[in-house]
């Protein structure tokens, strides 16, 4: 992704097939062209947890990237997805679903200004 390319918001998203012109964030797969992003911050309910918490968050598909960070949270995800609706069902059948998640903050992202690809 370029420096100050545009994310599609939630709205966008689900409207993009009918427009050419938008520019969105690059596929993550052949068959998902129109994606938004979001951070999921992740609350788990005990450290003991935490581990097969972050395994179970590795193995869904929306899921881009995930982290155990030390700070008000204890994992940090992105999550990615074509509508409103296929992200709050990620979250709700999905993510909140794993034994050990206790709550979520979510934040949708609207811009990206800079984005560092790891080597």
């Amino acid at each position: 992704m370029k420096d100050d390319e545009e994310i599609a918001t939630p709205k966008q998203a689900g409207k993009m097939a009918a427009l050419e012109d938008i520019e969105t964030c690059q596929p993550r797969k052949q068959d998902r062209t129109k994606r938004f992003r979001a951070s999921v911050n992740i609350f788990v309910n005990s450290s003991a947890q935490k581990k097969d918490v972050l395994k179970a968050l590795s193995k869904i598909e929306n899921i881009e990237e995930v982290y155990e960070v030390k700070g008000e949270f204890d994992i940090v995800s992105i999550v990615s997805a074509s509508s409103m609706e296929e992200f709050s069902s990620v979250l709700r059948k999905k993510i909140m679903k794993i034994n050990g998640v206790k709550s979520t903050i979510t934040s949708i992202v609207l811009k990206t200004y800079k984005q560092h690809e790891m080597r």
